[in-house]
């Protein structure tokens, strides 16, 4: 199953915790983010969904 993974300071936990669970694993860092990154940087938190569901 493709599994989408969108991080800001803990991004490499996030993809290391998720490469071991998925073989099908799209992770993106979310820059200038904290831990709420749909508030904090929703334009390219959506692009990053948008993408992914086509």
């Amino acid at each position: 199953m493709p599994v989408l993974a969108l991080g800001g300071p803990g991004y490499v936990w996030l993809k290391t915790t998720l490469e071991r669970k998925t073989t099908d694993l799209k992770a993106f860092k979310i820059a200038d983010s904290g831990h709420f990154i749909a508030e904090e940087q929703p334009e390219e938190t959506l692009n990053y969904i948008v993408n992914f569901l086509k």
